[in-house]
This record gives structure tokens, C-alpha cells and sequence, in this order.
């Protein structure tokens, strides 16, 4: 519910935005006349991989990556036209992900029962620029059920809601 307040993303979306970065500067690399080390590392740890040689878990994590958001071509063929463009679209496929992972979260956990009806997009509250801080931590607490009235109290303790 703070992400959907706050509209941002979870550091996790950064990590894998980064790790692909760095990845797409491997196989850049790879085409030009003066390939680094630690392409060819790569090269030569991604061939052992694929005859099952190796175990590891930094190319899988890449494969994840790209097979989560809808990319698996650009991870068999190891090849791509354009690396800028790639991360644009891989940065706006994550991000995509999330919020939609966001809005099925809101609608299924028993939790947002009183946040759905006040929140319903993802993005920035408009209240959080108006609000002082201290009034604004205040409805946030309350939305998110993150308060000390009866009700909540209740609930930690197993009462039913209705008493």
C-alpha cells in the first residue's frame, strides 16, 4: 500500500534494471574489436552454462529477467539492434509488472478492504503534497491499517469485526 501511496517502486525493480544494464554492456562488448575480460568471461561462462557444466546463478538471474518481462528471444539469440532501447523497454516491462502485481494485491488481500475504495490508481497521492507531514503520516496510517483504533486492535487480537 505505500508503494500505491507513495508511487514508487520496490529497490528490487533498480537491482534488476542494473543487472541487465550491465548485461547488455557484456554482449555489446562482445561484437567490438577490443573485447574486455570480463566479456569474455561471460562468453566462455554462458557456453558452460548452457552444456550444463556450470551452475549460475547471475545468468539465470539475467534469463529470469528477460523471460519475466516477455523477452526470451533477446536471451536465447543473446543478441539485440539497439541496448538503449532494450533497457527503455525492459525499465517500462518491470514497471508494468509491478503495478499490475500492485493492483491485484490491493484487490485480493483482506487488508485493503477500506484502501481499494480511497486508492485506486498507482501514483503519488495528491494529499501528499498539501498535507503537512504529521497529518499526512496520519492518513496514511489509516488507510494502510496501520493505526491504533479499536478496530485494528481487534483484528491483531483475533476479535471478529462486527464486536
Amino acid at each position: 500500500m505505500i508503494y500505491g501511496e507513495l508511487g514508487i517502486f520496490p529497490i528490487v525493480l533498480d537491482m534488476k534494471y542494473r543487472t541487465i544494464s550491465y548485461w547488455i554492456k557484456l554482449i555489446e562488448n562482445a561484437s567490438s574489436d577490443n573485447v574486455k575480460l570480463s566479456t569474455k568471461t561471460y562468453i566462455m561462462l554462458y557456453n558452460l552454462y548452457n552444456v550444463n557444466f556450470v551452475k549460475s546463478k547471475w545468468i539465470e538471474n539475467v534469463k529470469n529477467i528477460l523471460v519475466e518481462c516477455g523477452l526470451p528471444g533477446v536471451w536465447y539469440n543473446q543478441y539485440f539492434l539497439n541496448g538503449k532501447l532494450l533497457k527503455s523497454l525492459l525499465l517500462q516491462k518491470l514497471e508494468d509488472i509491478f503495478i499490475q502485481h500492485w493492483h491485484s494485491d490491493t484487490e485480493r488481500t483482506s487488508n485493503t478492504s477500506l484502501y481499494k475504495h480511497f486508492k485506486t490508481s498507482f501514483g503519488t497521492s495528491n494529499y501528499i503534497n498539501i498535507l503537512d507531514k504529521s497529518s499526512c503520516k496520519t492518513l496514511i496510517a489509516f488507510l494502510t491499517r496501520n493505526h491504533r483504533l479499536p478496530i485494528e486492535i481487534g483484528r491483531w487480537q483475533n476479535i471478529p469485526s462486527h464486536d
